[in-house]
């Protein structure tokens, strides 16, 4: 009988090395990566472009924010379905798609660590007789910047999930779209070693995001 449990190791090996030109994975490999670290980077830039604004935001319309909350339980695969209603298998559109995730979750992680910033920072930095903006950028920021950047490694795992979700609905060519046409198939060995790839990709880049993390943003609030 087939075993719908694990394969067997000699046939995984065979699968690692048959899975590439058969489902075209350089392809896929090169489709999902690009979607998904492109999204991260682009998320992450807008943040530091905006960053001044959300922390505004959180400390002068607390009440306005309040009544945005309720966006918040929008489930991520609703928001897909409808990229994909909108657009099919367009590749810009996941990568908008993925973008408007990074950004939403960072921003929501600015927005709840500002108001936990110690109000002595702030009362300090008032006594001396910094303005709002040097405030905002000068100490809030900086009190935050750790806990956002930490934030990165939920949003990378978490993209990867949503962005292959988008690509399986909407036949992409990407990971999720190997995995839509080894379910068709019922190649079950071959979407066993896309997970480990995939578990290998995700392990090298939290790796270096830990390694930026030590590196540039080591200190504590």
């Amino acid at each position: 009988p087939i075993n719908k449990f694990l394969p067997k190791p000699s046939l995984l090996a065979e699968t690692f090395i048959s899975i590439w030109p058969v489902y075209n994975l350089f392809s896929a490999f090169v489709i999902t990566t690009t979607a998904v670290y492109l999204s991260l980077a682009a998320g992450y830039l807008l943040l530091l472009l905006k960053y001044r604004y959300i922390i505004m935001f959180a400390y002068e319309l607390s009440a306005t924010a309040d009544t945005l909350k309720v966006f918040k339980y929008f489930p991520p695969f609703f928001i897909a379905m409808m990229f994909a209603f909108w657009f099919g298998d367009s590749f810009y559109a996941e990568l908008l798609f993925g973008i408007l995730i990074v950004t939403f979750m960072m921003l929501n992680k600015l927005f709840k660590e500002s108001t936990n910033v110690r109000n002595e920072y702030i009362l300090v930095a008032k006594n001396l007789g910094l303005s709002k903006n040097k405030v905002y950028t000068k100490i809030i920021w900086k009190a935050v910047e750790p806990e956002v950047f930490k934030e990165l490694f939920a949003v990378h795992y978490f993209l990867w999930i949503i962005i292959m979700i988008y690509e399986f609905v909407s036949n992409i060519p990407g990971f999720g779209g190997v995995y839509r046409t080894a379910l068709l198939y019922n190649d079950y060995s071959a979407l066993i070693a896309i997970a480990v790839i995939i578990s290998i990709i995700i392990f090298i880049a939290n790796r270096l995001l830990t390694l930026i993390q030590n590196k540039i943003f080591f200190w504590k609030q």
